[in-house]
């Protein structure tokens, strides 16, 4: 309960970004996610929004583009079921 929103990285060692998204909801179903990825055959809009993903940034993305990213995520989940 301390996390109000969860960054992370398609690729990293041992699991990928969707499979921690994954597991992330099995936890908490209300925080916020995104991911970023530089090019990702797997990491679709489709299956981003599958694994509850609220926000994707393509690589290179400039610190506008994230804080945009972090103010979209936490406005959009201001609803959410607790």
């Amino acid at each position: 309960d301390s996390f109000d929103l969860v960054i992370t990285d398609q690729i990293m060692p041992g699991m990928t970004g969707l499979q921690l998204a994954h597991n992330i909801r099995r936890i908490r179903n209300d925080i916020p996610i995104i991911a970023a990825t530089g090019y990702s055959e797997t990491l679709t809009p489709e299956a981003a929004e599958e694994v509850g993903i609220a926000e994707m940034l393509q690589k290179p993305f400039t610190k506008a583009t994230v804080a945009r990213a972090v103010y979209e995520a936490l406005r959009s989940n201001v609803n959410a079921p607790q």
